[in-house]
């Protein structure tokens, strides 16, 4: 009964332990509707390591930027280019001692005090699956979210610079009808003024009509 009583006592904890693990997962995904960049989905992440006790570092990026940040706010150079190295990685996972590196497309997270227990460690890296994954999706809504709002800017800068292509272009065919119209009312006046001599006009007469003809 003695062993019973313990076995069904150990099955309870382990199940309220899981429990309150999925809660934090849960807690993160729903926290990630209202990410909208790099380095919000890194605090996140963070925050999350930090409520399963782990000493870790996490790595985001996409297309156009990327963030890195860790539970205690430091990383050294060799942590860093680890996880940098790991980019573009996909579905990788390193274990030594106690020490984890896992990652898919778009994140890398190194878990530098993985529980020596057997049980607790198996528990915690299917938790961190779970979250991974949900990272992994993020930054690829992320990326698709950039991409289109690059497009769009492409898009406007292309009907801009059309637009001012056409204003130049009805420009110069102003300037062009503009100079068409000058042309002939030039060759008009050289004419009329040939013929003033003809027509017998005084010179306060033929400036009075030339004056009309060019006002």
């Amino acid at each position: 009964l003695t062993s019973s009583a313990k076995t069904a006592n150990s099955i309870a904890m382990s199940a309220m332990r899981n429990s309150g693990d999925l809660g934090i997962i849960v807690e993160f995904l729903r926290k990630c509707f209202s990410i909208n960049t790099l380095d919000q989905l890194t605090t996140e992440i963070i925050n999350t390591l930090k409520k399963f006790n782990f000493n870790a570092a996490a790595y985001v990026y996409d297309n156009q930027d990327s963030a890195i940040n860790s539970t205690d706010g430091t990383l050294n150079e060799l942590e860093i280019t680890l996880l940098q190295r790991l980019k573009g990685n996909i579905d990788s996972i390193h274990e030594h001692n106690n020490r984890l590196v896992i990652s898919r497309e778009g994140v890398a997270i190194l878990i530098k005090n993985l529980p020596a227990n057997k049980d607790d460690s198996s528990r915690l890296k299917d938790h961190l699956m779970t979250l991974i994954e949900g990272i992994a999706n993020k930054v690829q809504q992320l990326n698709e979210l950039n991409t289109a709002k690059s497009a769009r800017h492409q898009n406007i800068q292309h009907a801009v610079m059309n637009a001012h292509k056409n204003l130049k272009a009805i420009q110069q065919e102003q300037e062009g009808h503009k100079k068409q119209n000058m042309d002939i009312l030039d060759a008009m006046v050289h004419d009329v003024e040939s013929s003033f001599f003809a027509m017998g006009l005084t010179d306060t007469q033929e400036e009075k009509l030339l004056s009309i003809m060019t006002h």
